[in-house]
């Protein structure tokens, strides 16, 4: 080794020469070194993101389904009734040709109610 370092000082064109290729070389085992270690990083990152992508793939596949079933379902024609309860507001009072008092309640819904329900003044 110190015969190179006096051959070197003594022969300075030597240590161009030489020198150029031995970093060179350095160089390339240190790129390698280089890109070794970025691609463990990739790995690593991939493997993070893993969880999160199997998740959204699942969320996805999730939507889609319950997409195709809305598109499956029967759509609400104006004929029908919506769906929900009803108020039964502007009810009709069911009373008998003899009697005064109502025995029970139609509401426009169709739903008879019976006489102790009880409605307010304005809803009739």
């Amino acid at each position: 080794m110190n015969a190179l370092i006096e051959l070197a000082t003594g022969h300075p064109i030597l240590l161009w020469v030489f020198g150029g290729s031995i970093l060179a070389a350095l160089m390339a085992v240190l790129g390698g070194i280089r890109d070794f270690l970025l691609s463990i990083g990739r790995g690593l990152a991939a493997l993070a993101t893993a969880p999160h992508r199997h998740r959204m793939e699942e969320l996805r596949a999730r939507a889609e389904l319950a997409r195709a079933e809305q598109q499956a379902a029967p759509a609400v024609t104006p004929g029908e009734k919506k769906p929900g309860s009803c108020v039964h507001r502007n009810v009709t009072a069911i009373i008998p040709a003899n009697e005064d008092t109502p025995v029970g309640w139609l509401c426009r819904c169709g739903e008879r109610l019976p006489a102790t329900w009880a409605v307010l003044e304005e809803d009739l």
